[in-house]
C-alpha cells in the first residue's frame, strides 16, 4: 500500500499538480501546463481566477488559463510575449487583468486587442503611439488608470476611436485641451481623473455624447458649471465638497442626472436650488 501511495504522489509531482494543493493558486510563482489544467478544472464558473504571483507564462499555459469561464487576473506578469498575448486573447466574455505590465509593445497590444471583453492594463503609465494604435480594435471595456498624462493628440485620437461603451482614464490628472476635445468626440461613457476643470475643458466636454465621470474634480467655477449644464447625459462630480450658489444654480438646470455625493458644505440657498432638480443625487443630509 505504501508503495502504491508513493507512486501516486510521484506521479502528481511529475505532472506539476501537487503544487496546486500545497499553495493557493494566488501564491504560485510558476505553473506547468498540467497544473494549469487542474486549476482551471477546479475553478467555479463565473468566479475570478487570480494567479497574481506568476511573473511569466508560457504560450501553452496561457492557452489553458484562457479557457477559464470567469474573470482572469494575471497581475503579476511583468513581461508578455506576443504569442502568449494571442493565447490569452481567446479568453471569452470575461475580464482579463494584466495590471503588472509596465510597458506594451505594438505587437502585444495588437494581440490583446482581439480579446472581446474587459481588458485591464492599469500598470501602464505611458504608452507609445504604435501600441495605442494596436489597441484601437479592442471592443471591450478598457482600463488604463495608470496613465497620468495625455498631451499627445495622436494618442487621444486613437483612444477616441475605440468601440467600447466606456473609456476609463481615471489616472489622468492633466489633459491638453486638444487631447480632451478628441476624447470628447467619441460616443459612449467617459471617466477621467482630472482634478481641475478649466472653462475651455468644460466647453469641450459639454459636446460629449454620453455620460461623464469627473470624480476627482475638487472645484467647479460658475462658468464651467454653466457650460457643462448644456451637456446631455449624466455627469458625476462625487469629489466636490462644496458649490457656490451660482454654480449650484447652473448645475440645477442640467437636463440629466448629476452625482454630487461628495458634498459636505452648502448654503441653504444652494441646497434648495439643487433640490429643484429631481435627477440630482445628493448626500443624505441634503436630501430633506
Amino acid at each position: 500500500m505504501r508503495v502504491r501511495v508513493l507512486v501516486i504522489v510521484c506521479a502528481l509531482v511529475s505532472a506539476g499538480v501537487l503544487q496546486l494543493y500545497a499553495q493557493p493558486p494566488d501564491e504560485l510563482r510558476a505553473v506547468t501546463a498540467d497544473a494549469a489544467r487542474a486549476i482551471v478544472g477546479k475553478s467555479k464558473s463565473d468566479s475570478t481566477l487570480s494567479l497574481r504571483s506568476l511573473s511569466e507564462v508560457s504560450v501553452e499555459v496561457a492557452a489553458i488559463l484562457a479557457k477559464h469561464d470567469g474573470n482572469l487576473s494575471l497581475d503579476g506578469l511583468k513581461l508578455l510575449s506576443t504569442e502568449s498575448a494571442r493565447a490569452l486573447s481567446q479568453h471569452k466574455k470575461w475580464k482579463l487583468s494584466l495590471n503588472g505590465l509596465s510597458e506594451l509593445s505594438p505587437e502585444v497590444a495588437k494581440a490583446l486587442a482581439q480579446h472581446e471583453s474587459a481588458l485591464s492594463l492599469n500598470g501602464l503609465t505611458t504608452i507609445s503611439d504604435e501600441a495605442m494604435q494596436g489597441l484601437v480594435g479592442h471592443g471591450g471595456q478598457r482600463s488604463l488608470y495608470g496613465l497620468t498624462a495625455l498631451s499627445n493628440a495622436a494618442l487621444a485620437k486613437n483612444l477616441s476611436q475605440r468601440k467600447a461603451n466606456i473609456l476609463s482614464l481615471d489616472g489622468l490628472t492633466t489633459l491638453s485641451d486638444e487631447a480632451l476635445g478628441l476624447l470628447a468626440r467619441r460616443k459612449g461613457n467617459l471617466s477621467l481623473g482630472l482634478t481641475s476643470l478649466g472653462d475651455e475643458a468644460a466647453q469641450r466636454l459639454s459636446q460629449h455624447q454620453g455620460d461623464i465621470y469627473l470624480n476627482q474634480v475638487n472645484m467647479l467655477s460658475k462658468q464651467a458649471a454653466q457650460t457643462l449644464a448644456k451637456h446631455k447625459g449624466h455627469i458625476s462630480f462625487n469629489h466636490l465638497a462644496t458649490l457656490t450658489d451660482e454654480s449650484a444654480q447652473a448645475i440645477a438646470e442640467h437636463k440629466g442626472g448629476v452625482g454630487l455625493f461628495g458634498l459636505t458644505t452648502l448654503s441653504d440657498k444652494a441646497v434648495q436650488t439643487l433640490r429643484t432638480n429631481p435627477e440630482i443625487r445628493l448626500p443624505e443630509k441634503f436630501r430633506h
